[in-house]
């Protein structure tokens, strides 16, 4: 036999080996249904936005995932060529598995003894992570009929769009959309180039390629990210090396636990009654964020000098008297510091009024006794007989000051006197008040 004729033998049994795979992947087509997951939406995350609709918390699904669903028209431009660069270059003209990239991969790994690289588009990742499969022959073949079947039922717009809302951009972060708040701190509309081109790089490998565990892996895999979008003429060679240039930061939301309260009481129905027991996927808020954000950071600053003075607890809420809407509101500067009891919510636990009556005790004496800042009140042992039996008010420092003006008893909050004017005009004005 000839070489020619040889050639010709074992081309043909080649074509006949493509043509059986290829009925027997039709086959399996027909006998796959599309996957159930695509059908139900996954688990969203609770979105909490202050007044202006900006994002003051983004709180994990129930799965413990971060999760949020986006349109391909509301992320940056960068996006989809990145992604098609770092993942799937030929995506618009396959039908679900790419034969050259699985060819030129059988070929490496039978010249190089190991696996050298992927050949999964970006249709099979999606199959992959709507019907998870064991790392064999067979499960790899049930992957590249889901791929086909979603080939023949979505747009490949609507497969982008399934992609970037369902796999996973790190270690429990799920879609494009949490990665870029994560990360970013923005929405993934407002990405540029080397931000776009670094998340997609992360799904290739979620926890290999995790920027929290170490920038310098991931950047190198964003660099030839931007590499492949300059050769396949996705980018222009100045954009690209502006991208390059550019070094990767994480613009990590704040988490010092100043918003904790805040977050807890709403979604709790501690503090929006009518929240208890519904479902919210966002909420809004009559907070200001950049207002939430300077109580925090003053509050911060206020305990470290208050603790000089044995102080441990801190809390504040911001009120716009006009239409009672709360501007800010925390209960401590801290959650997480155990040894301040952080996670007691100083804004709304009960006390008693203390010394916050006597403004209201001396202003109902103005106006019902004709006090005056200037009237001497007595500073001296005092005993009342009320329904509970006689009573004996003191002051802080355990001490009698004589008689003392008005001004001079308010500025230093002494109680005797206070419970004097109180007594002559009546709790009941008082409380009135």
């Amino acid at each position: 036999m000839t070489v020619r004729t040889r050639l010709l033998t074992a081309a043909k049994a080649l074509v006949a080996f493509s043509m059986l795979l290829l009925v027997l992947l039709a086959l399996g087509v027909l006998a796959t249904p599309l996957p159930v997951a695509l059908r139900a939406q996954s688990a969203q995350s609770v979105r909490v936005l202050d007044r202006n609709g900006r994002l003051i918390r983004q709180l994990r699904a129930v799965d413990g995932e971060l999760s949020e669903r986006t349109s391909l028209d509301d992320l940056s431009p960068w996006v989809v060529p990145a992604l098609l660069a770092a993942e799937d270059a030929r995506f618009y003209r396959h039908p679900g598995f790419d034969a050259l990239a699985m060819a030129r991969a059988a070929v490496s790994a039978l010249w190089q003894r190991r696996v050298v690289s992927g050949a999964s588009t970006l249709t099979q990742q999606l199959a992959r992570t709507l019907v998870p499969r064991p790392r064999t022959l067979a499960g790899k073949w049930r992957e590249l009929c889901v791929a086909v079947r979603l080939e023949a039922s979505l747009s490949k717009r609507q497969i982008l769009a399934e992609y970037l809302n369902r796999v996973a951009f790190g270690p429990n972060l799920r879609g494009i959309e949490s990665a870029s708040e994560y990360y970013f701190d923005k929405p993934a509309r407002e990405l540029d180039l080397a931000e776009a081109a670094l998340l997609v790089a992360i799904p290739r490998g979620p926890s290999l390629y995790d920027p929290e565990r170490g920038l310098d892996r991931v950047l190198r895999r964003r660099n030839r990210v931007l590499e492949r979008m300059l050769a396949a003429g996705l980018a222009d060679a100045d954009v690209v090396s502006a991208a390059r240039a550019e070094p990767a930061r994480l613009e990590r939301r704040s988490a010092s636990g100043g918003n904790d309260h805040l977050i807890r009481g709403l979604l709790s129905g501690t503090l929006a009654p009518e929240l208890r027991g519904t479902a919210v996927q966002e909420l809004e808020t009559t907070v200001d964020l950049s207002l939430q954000r300077e109580v925090e950071t003053l509050a911060r600053r206020a305990a470290d000098y208050l603790a000089s003075y044995g102080a441990n607890a801190l809390a504040v809420i911001v009120i716009d008297n006009a239409s009672g809407d709360v501007l800010a509101y925390l209960g401590s500067p801290d959650f997480s510091r155990a040894e301040a009891l952080g996670q007691n919510d100083g804004a709304r636990a009960l006390r008693q009024p203390g010394s916050a009556l006597k403004p209201f005790v001396y202003a109902t004496a103005m106006e019902q006794a004709q006090f005056s800042a200037a009237t001497l009140l007595p500073d001296l042992p005092l005993e009342l007989t009320t329904e509970r039996g006689s009573y004996e008010p003191k002051n802080y420092d355990g001490r009698f000051h004589g008689p003392v003006r008005l001004r001079r008893a308010l500025a230093n909050s002494l109680n005797v006197p206070a419970v004097y004017a109180a007594n002559r005009v009546g709790p009941d004005r008082v409380l009135e008040l």
